[in-house]
């Protein structure tokens, strides 16, 4: 007993220290006056869509999806302002939108109303009118200092995924034109046409489209065909005669004579391609000083002799590489059995010490649902991460439409599927004879038709925005 005697009495004396720590010690409460707007984001919003119905078109809301949370917003302190660079998609509705947001040190937000002559608690738990700009301003606890934001809530004005087409002036120097090929280059579109006795140059600028600026250099009437982009500059076959432009095709300079070359076709960021006068496929990486042989994989009886196409872009998923795609046709005579198209492919390196690509044959047969068709004029072209293609009538047939339908490959040219996503302009005459078509470097397709002298520029909504 008296062992234990001890150790409570020591117990109770703790236990009358700690009552008497209670009874003299306060609560202090810190209040800060360093305050800020530490995140802001639009948790959740409305987006207007639009329902037919047989009585007319019916305006209903209806509650967009949780990917409206994963639209950062940049807060910035210096200027006081906070928005969100990457808008909201097209149709919300900034005004009945709600907000998520947190300051620092308990920071209490006001916003103003939109006359700046009251305020209210910037609530979380309501809709707020963000369809223009809104004032915030955060208090300190001890309302000792504030700090204003201005608050901006971006939303596109236009759909993503619509494309739409501008019909520019008509060109009456093309009226006449039985072929066409079409460039970008320096800011400027450039039209390759002949009337059968003669290749002339047609030029307007990329921003432009309506005015038409002919040039002085004339070439022979096959001309047309044989012309190459590579780096800045613009290349031209005139019979066995090289030339070349440095200013857009507004003028030409002897760049010396290719033989052994049948067609120049096409360039890479490299160098320049043609089909020798044996039907294999060439380079020349100086300029077309001197050419070699292409390494081809396949068996040259699939290379195409009519409606050649030769297209560039860059391979995404390697620097330093072009993706190059030859398109075109075999002679029906020759080949009455084709039904489709033929497409050969190269990826082409051009870092230091890379190894040479080669030609390789897409093989397609009768189990090959989505061929590229057989048709006329075939051109093709790389847009986003897409290629598309379109032409004149299908061959082999008794009827047909020029520029029916414009056919997308996202496989690099394997399958090619008529593509919803990008129709082709109402009110484009599909009886004309000849055309062109080409992008430029503000991702415009161009669409320039002789016959009539339609020009057409379009472009899908999403392509045109700022990355």
């Amino acid at each position: 007993m008296r062992r234990f005697f001890g150790h409570l009495c020591i117990l109770l004396s703790a236990v009358l220290l700690f009552a008497s720590c209670i009874d003299d010690d306060k609560i202090e409460v810190t209040l800060y006056d360093d305050i800020a707007i530490t995140a802001f984001g639009i948790s959740s919003a409305k987006i207007y869509k639009h329902t037919t119905s047989s009585t007319g078109t019916d305006s209903i809301y209806s509650e967009m999806d949780a990917t409206v949370k994963n639209y950062p917003f940049h807060i910035d302190h210096l200027r006081g302002e906070i928005y969100n660079t990457d808008s909201l998609p097209a149709g919300i509705d900034a005004s009945k939108a709600f907000c998520t947001y947190s300051t620092k040190n308990s920071g209490i937000a006001y916003i103003e109303n939109f006359m700046g002559d009251s305020v209210s608690i910037l609530s979380t738990a309501d809709t707020v009118d963000f369809s223009a700009p809104r004032y915030v301003r955060v208090y300190a606890m001890d309302n000792s200092s504030s700090r204003r934001y201005k608050i901006t809530v971006n939303v596109h004005q236009e759909n993503s995924g619509e494309f739409h087409w501008n019909r520019m002036a008509d060109c009456a120097d093309m009226t006449a034109l039985n072929g066409m090929k079409a460039v970008t280059t320096g800011g400027r579109l450039i039209v390759f046409g002949t009337d059968g006795n003669s290749t002339k140059i047609y030029s307007t600028g990329i921003t432009d489209g309506n005015i038409w600026t002919t040039e002085n250099t004339v070439l022979g009437s096959e001309a047309w065909r044989n012309v190459a982009l590579t780096g800045d500059k613009l290349y031209v076959l005139d019979g066995n005669v090289l030339y070349v432009s440095a200013d857009g095709g507004r003028s030409f300079n002897r760049a010396g004579e290719s033989t052994g070359i049948s067609r120049l076709i096409g360039g890479s960021t490299t160098a320049l391609y043609a089909i020798g006068t044996d039907g294999r496929i060439m380079f020349s990486a100086d300029g077309g000083q001197t050419w070699e042989a292409d390494i081809m994989a396949d068996n040259m009886a699939w290379m195409p002799s009519e409606d050649i196409n030769f297209c560039r872009t860059t391979f995404r998923f390697t620097p330093n590489t072009d993706y190059l795609l030859l398109t075109g046709n075999r002679s029906a005579t020759e080949h009455p059995g084709d039904t489709h198209a033929v497409v050969w492919r190269k990826i082409s390196e051009y870092a230091p010490d890379s190894k040479p690509g080669q030609w390789i044959y897409m093989n397609m047969d009768d189990t090959d649902k989505y061929p590229l068709p057989k048709m006329e004029n075939i051109t093709v072209f790389g847009y986003g991460n897409s290629l598309l293609a379109l032409g004149g009538k299908e061959k082999d047939t008794e009827e047909g439409e020029t520029l029916k339908n414009i056919y997308e490959s996202r496989d690099g040219g394997i399958t090619w599927k008529k593509s919803s996503e990008y129709p082709m302009p109402d009110g484009l005459d599909r009886n004309i004879a000849t055309f062109a078509a080409t992008t430029d470097t503000d991702n415009n397709i161009w669409i320039v038709c002789a016959g009539t002298g339609q020009v057409w520029r379009g472009r899908l909504n999403s392509m045109g925005w700022s990355k």
